[in-house]
């Protein structure tokens, strides 16, 4: 027969192994963002602009999360733009500035 101290026990030691999962998680996924985040600025700091889904395809490839790209994009203030002579194919632009270097901006 266990006692309400041992099932107390029990329980507290779950919702910690909970926790901690949960801390873990999330500290994975802001890695991933970061990831991204330094992939996306040295891709446009090379190229100046970049198709979104070709953005996305090599940031799969280079092991991060393709989703990421779009918010890691916004967040450099980088531009996103629908060019109509790429089939209105979404294009994420460089911000132009001394952060990003005048030869890395489109």
């Amino acid at each position: 027969m266990t006692t309400t101290n041992e099932t107390d026990g029990r329980l507290v030691d779950a919702k910690a192994q909970a926790g901690r999962a949960r801390l873990m998680e999330i500290e994975q996924e802001l890695d991933a963002k970061r990831f991204a985040k330094r992939f996306v600025y040295g891709r446009l700091r090379e190229l100046g602009k970049i198709r979104l889904g070709l953005l996305q395809e090599i940031l799969s490839d280079a092991g991060g999360i393709p989703m990421y790209a779009l918010p890691a994009a916004k967040s450099l203030g980088c531009d996103v733009e629908r060019l109509p002579e790429y089939g209105d194919a979404e294009f994420v632009f460089a911000p132009r500035g001394e952060a990003w270097g005048e030869e890395g901006a489109a």
